[in-house]
This record gives structure tokens, C-alpha cells and sequence, in this order.
């Protein structure tokens, strides 16, 4: 087997520590979670975290980073696999279905953006993530429409923020009362939410 160079044994072990971390910080809460645990959990010790991240802080942005990217990604093949707007509306709610870690993940970078609100760096980085991913959206959000991208019939923005507040306010109310809110009801929610966006040929939501 090929001897892996410095380089990629750093990132192999950043890779490591990152999954391991977001496991903590969605069973844990971002405050409970514990960077001697992680690092445990990881193969590692406390000063391989320390050595890759400059803080537990610094861990969770490069996570939920991560985490937002991947999410765009998905939605871009989500939007090149399924053209058709039912059929696309269709495979995003099933998408979501399958997906409960990132609702639970939501909840948790409510409680982490909560907590560091007030330092400028780290408010300006989440800032930026989310703008990137109400951007994402609202690229889903036309194609689902039926608008052309050159269509101002819509904010999509608007409404993408508007989409992304459903989601975080949903995942903060199942870290309170994780019963009364599934996993189900946020995929059915998000589609209805798709489905009263106008189509192509209308100009008012669907009612």
C-alpha cells in the first residue's frame, strides 16, 4: 500500500477529527461536546486537535463550512438529475427524509451561533456561509419554479432566507422537544413551502 505523504496524512487526520466532531456536537450540543472526547473517539490525542484547529470554535465553523458546501453540492445534482418540477420536488423532500442528521445539526448551529454571536471574525464567517447557502437555494428555488435565470418575477433570495429560517427554527424546536418535531414534517414542510413559490406562468404563490 502507498506510504501517504505529510500532506496527505494531515488532512487525513483533520478528515478524522472533523467526522468525529460533528458526531459529538450533534448527540452533545456544541457547549457539552468535549474536545478530549472527540479527539478519543477520532484515534488521536487532544494535541492533534489543537495542532489542525486553533480551537474548538475553529472546529465546528470548519464543519458547518463543510457541511453547507456538501449541501450545495448536493442541490446542484439534486437540480441536474431532475428537471421536471414535481420530479424535482419529489427527490428534495425524499432527500430530506434521508437526511435527519442535518435538521439535528441545524439545532446546533443555532446553539453555536448563539454562543459567538458578539465575536466579529466568527459572525463574519457564518455570515458568509449562510449567504453562500441562501444563494444555493435560491438557485434551487427558480429552477423548481420554472423561471429563467433571467426572471425578476421572484426574490428568490427572499425566499430562500425565508426557507433557511423554516429549517433553523424547526431544529431549534426539536433540541427542546425532539418528539413533537420530525423529520418528516421539516422534508413536507420544506416541499410545501417549494410548491407556493409562482410557477413559470404564474405570478402569485399557489394557494
Amino acid at each position: 500500500m502507498k506510504r501517504l505523504t505529510r500532506v496527505e496524512n494531515q488532512a487525513l487526520t483533520r478528515t478524522k477529527l472533523m467526522a468525529a466532531a460533528r458526531v459529538a456536537f450533534v448527540r452533545d450540543g456544541y457547549g457539552q461536546a468535549n474536545i478530549d472526547a472527540i479527539a478519543d473517539s477520532a484515534g488521536f490525542s487532544k494535541g492533534a486537535v489543537y495542532s489542525n484547529f486553533a480551537s474548538k470554535e475553529a472546529l465546528f465553523l470548519d464543519i458547518l463550512e463543510d457541511k453547507l458546501n456538501a449541501d450545495a453540492r448536493a442541490a446542484a445534482s439534486l437540480a441536474r438529475a431532475h428537471t421536471g418540477r414535481e420530479e424535482l420536488l419529489a427527490a428534495i423532500e425524499a432527500y430530506l427524509r434521508s437526511h435527519e442528521e442535518h435538521l439535528d445539526f441545524a439545532g446546533v448551529a443555532v446553539e453555536f451561533i448563539s454562543q459567538t454571536g458578539l465575536n466579529p471574525e466568527t459572525a463574519d464567517r457564518v455570515a458568509r456561509v449562510y449567504r453562500d447557502q441562501r444563494r444555493v437555494i435560491a438557485e434551487l428555488m427558480q429552477q423548481s419554479s420554472g423561471h429563467s435565470a433571467s426572471s425578476g418575477a421572484l426574490a428568490y433570495e427572499d425566499h430562500a432566507a425565508g426557507l433557511v429560517s423554516l429549517t433553523l427554527g424547526l431544529a431549534t424546536q426539536r433540541r427542546i422537544d425532539r418528539a413533537s418535531i420530525s423529520v418528516e414534517q421539516w422534508a413536507r414542510l420544506i416541499r410545501d413551502y417549494l410548491e407556493r413559490l409562482p410557477t413559470g406562468g404564474s405570478s402569485s404563490p399557489a394557494v
